[in-house]
C-alpha cells in the first residue's frame, strides 16, 4: 500500500511487468506517480506539484515504444493538462484547454504517438475531444443530448478511430464514434438513468465492450456489439454493485471488469463473456474498491483502487491465466455427495504464491485454457485450520495455525492446498476461508490427476463456496 494517497487513481502496465499508477496525493493535493518493477513500489518525481490541485483525475497511456503519457485536471488553474515522461526523467506539461471545468480526463495515445485527451466541461455540459496538432492542442465539442455523469471514457479501435462513452439524460447510454471527420451517435441502452460509471474496450476484432452501474436496479451492467447491434446484460446484482466500473478485454476475448460493491464495502471482479460470469471479491477489509482503474499484464489482471477506511492507494494483482505454470503436481480430486475436493501440493519453492482453478468437459491442456471456464484464485496455505479470535474492539479477527487437517484427519504442519466445490443454486464466484476447515480427500480409482479440472454432473449449477 502506498500510504494516504489514491484518489482517481489510473493503472497501465508494460509488457515487461513494469506497472504505474497516477493519482491524487490527497494529503499534499498534488499529482503523483508510482512505478512497480516486480518487488516493489518507488515514487517517480512529481508529476506537477508547483501548485495545489493539480492531481485530479488522471489518465495514463503507454505507445508503441513504451513512453508514458498523461493526461489531468487542474482545479487550481482550471485547466486540462497533458505530460508525458522525457527520456531525462523529467515531465515535460502542455495546457490542453483552459477556463473549464472538467469532471474527468481519458487518454488515447494512437499507433504513431499522437495523445487525445477526452473531457467533459461542467459549466457547458459540453463533451470535449481534444487533439495536438502541429499548432498545439485543438478542442471540439462532441456527441448530442445532454450529458450527465463526469465520466466519459475514451478508447481506439484497432484501426485507430476514437470512440466515446457517454451518459445522457435523455438518450441513456450512447457511444460516439469518429469515422473520418464526423462523429456518429449510437446508443447502447436506451433505459433511464443507465450508464453511471461506464468504461470502455476494444477487443481485437475491433467489437466494442462497455461496462456500466444502472442506479436504477443498482446492478453491474455489461454491453457488447453484437451482429444485431448492442446487447446488454446484467453481471452482478448484488446490493448497489458496479460504481467506479474498469475494463478490459484480453487477447482470449475474455472480458475483465474491476467495480465497487456499495453495498458490502468491497473491491469485486468479474471475469466472463456474455456465456458466463466468474465474480468474485477482491478485498472487503473496510471500505475499499472506490476508483478502480484495471490495466491486464500478459492477459491477467491488475487493479489500483482507493481505500476509503486506510486513506490509500492500493493495488491488488491475480494470474487468472497460468504463468510458469507446472505440470501434474500431484492434482487429486473426488466427487463426494454433490460436492468435489480438489488438493494438491503448493510449490516450495515460491512464496506468497496463488492457484487458478478452472472447469472444462475436456483435459484442460495450454491450447484451449482459454475456453474453459475460470472459477477462482486460491491463495497460498488455504487448507490451514483458521480460527477466531476476540480483540478489545470487540470484532473477530482470523488466525491461521500451523497445522493443517488432512484426510485421515491428523493435524500436520505440512505445506498442501485443499479447495471445496460445492453445489448451490447460484451464480459461480470464489472466495478464501477464514472459518472452519477444508478437509482434503485422496482421489478415487480412476480419476484423473494432474488436470486443473475434474467432470461431475450438473456443471452449470455450481458455486465454488467454503
Amino acid at each position: 500500500m502506498i500510504p494516504n494517497v489514491g484518489l482517481f487513481s489510473a493503472l497501465t502496465t508494460l509488457p515487461d511487468g513494469t506497472q504505474y499508477a497516477a493519482y491524487l496525493d490527497d494529503t499534499h493535493d498534488d499529482l503523483k506517480i508510482a512505478t512497480w518493477n516486480g518487488s516493489e513500489w518507488s515514487i517517480l518525481a512529481d508529476a506537477d506539484s508547483s501548485k495545489a490541485g493539480s492531481g485530479w483525475y488522471p489518465s495514463l497511456a503507454v505507445d508503441s515504444q513504451g513512453a508514458l503519457h498523461l493526461s489531468y485536471f487542474s482545479y487550481e488553474e482550471q485547466q486540462v493538462f497533458y505530460a508525458r515522461l522525457s527520456p531525462d526523467g523529467g515531465w515535460v506539461h502542455e495546457v490542453v484547454a483552459g477556463d473549464i471545468s472538467a469532471t474527468d480526463t481519458s487518454l488515447v495515445v494512437g499507433a504513431d504517438g499522437a495523445p487525445a485527451i477526452a473531457f467533459l466541461d461542467e459549466r457547458t455540459s459540453q463533451v470535449l475531444y481534444a487533439v495536438r496538432g502541429g499548432e498545439g492542442w485543438n478542442s471540439t465539442p462532441v456527441g448530442s443530448g445532454d450529458p450527465e455523469g463526469g465520466t466519459v471514457p475514451a478508447a481506439l479501435d484497432p484501426d485507430g478511430n476514437p470512440h466515446l462513452v457517454v451518459q445522457t439524460k435523455d438518450q441513456g447510454l450512447v457511444i460516439l464514434s469518429r469515422v473520418g471527420e464526423t462523429w456518429q451517435n449510437e446508443t447502447v441502452d436506451a433505459q433511464a438513468q443507465s450508464g453511471t460509471y461506464p468504461a470502455l474496450a476494444f477487443d481485437a476484432s475491433g467489437r466494442a465492450h462497455v461496462s456500466y452501474y444502472q442506479p436504477a436496479e443498482k446492478v453491474l451492467r455489461y454491453a457488447y456489439q453484437a451482429d444485431g447491434g448492442w446487447q446488454t446484460l446484467t453481471v452482478d446484482q448484488d446490493s448497489a454493485v458496479g460504481m467506479y466500473s474498469s475494463i478490459a478485454v484480453d487477447e482470449n476475448a475474455k472480458v475483465h471488469i474491476s467495480y465497487y460493491d456499495h453495498g458490502n464495502s468491497a473491491l469485486k471482479y468479474a471475469f466472463g463473456d456474455a456465456n458466463g460470469w466468474s465474480i468474485s471479491t477482491v478485498n472487503n477489509d473496510g471500505n475499499v474498491g472506490l476508483y478502480t482503474s484495471l490495466a491486464l499484464e500478459q492477459n491477467n489482471p491488475r487493479i489500483s483502487y482507493y481505500d476509503k477506511s486506510l486513506r490509500g492507494l492500493m493495488v491488488a494483482s491475480a494470474n487468472i491465466y497460468p504463468t510458469g505454470a507446472r505440470e501434474g503436481g500431484g492434482l487429486s480430486a473426488h466427487h463426494s455427495s454433490g460436492q468435489t475436493f480438489l488438493t494438491w501440493p503448493e510449490r516450495a519453492d515460491l512464496r506468497g504464491e496463488a492457484y487458478s482453478i478452472y472447469r472444462s468437459d475436456r483435459p484442460i491442456d495450454p491450447a484451449n485454457l482459454a475456453s474453459a471456464q475460470f472459477l477462482a484464485q486460491v491463495p497460498e496455505g488455504s487448507s490451514k485450520f483458521w480460527a477466531n479470535y476476540r480483540v478489545e474492539d470487540g470484532k473477530g479477527y482470523p488466525r491461521v495455525s500451523e497445522f493443517l487437517i488432512t484426510s485421515d484427519g491428523d493435524m500436520r504442519q505440512e505445506k498442501a492446498l485443499a479447495f471445496l466445490c460445492g453445489q448451490f443454486p447460484r451464480r459461480i464466484s470464489g472466495q478464501f476461508c477464514r472459518h472452519g476447515i477444508l478437509r482434503g480427500h485422496p482421489a478415487g480409482p480412476g480419476q484423473r490427476r494432474g488436470n486443473a479440472a475434474y467432470r461431475v454432473p450438473d456443471r452449470s449449477n455450481r458455486r465454488i463456496g467454503c
